[in-house]
């Protein structure tokens, strides 16, 4: 029986830098100008296999050119996550989105990603927005030591707990 939500691997951990929390806790995830333009992007945008037949690889795609079907895969405060590229309420690019704590009392609770077109903010752990019924397309993320003992990076996509 053929895996219908097959492990993508998505590059060596190490191309993964690590995204620290801004002191305003609006982290951006993908920004435009990095300080060291030598330096890794702290997020990488992949094309995914867009028929069930093809075979289970991710196509690394440029920033600017990630069709609305892509992924995007970043580390935020040590923790690897891979998103849907595209707002799923009118398709806007995550790749400008801002990260932010979801905190109570100080203690924090979550990870939101916030769309940069309407303010909607994404729980990371949930998919759950903010202020509506949408969902952004998660991502469940394992590193596995590769043959060669480099971490990799591999992700499928989330399952949804059925009620009822």
């Amino acid at each position: 029986m053929a895996n219908n939500n097959p492990w993508l691997y998505a590059g060596p951990s190490s191309s993964y830098p690590n995204i620290s929390r801004a002191p305003d806790n609006k982290t951006p995830i993908c920004p435009d100008d990095l300080s060291d333009p030598s330096s890794l992007p702290p997020c990488k945008t992949f094309t995914k296999p867009i028929s069930p037949g093809a075979p289970p690889t991710l196509t690394p795609t440029p920033i600017a050119d990630a069709p609305s079907w892509s992924l995007m895969v970043f580390r935020y405060n040590n923790r690897l996550y891979a998103i849907d590229s595209a707002c799923p309420h009118q398709g806007y690019p995550m790749t400008n989105a801002t990260l932010s704590d979801i905190e109570d009392f100080g203690i924090v609770l979550s990870v939101g990603v916030t769309c940069p077109r309407h303010g909607w903010t994404f729980d990371l752990h949930t998919g759950d927005a903010s202020v509506s019924r949408y969902r952004l397309g998660l991502y469940e993320v394992e590193t596995r030591e590769g043959e060669d003992g480099e971490e990799g990076v591999w992700v499928r996509k989330k399952e949804r707990k059925r009620i009822g």
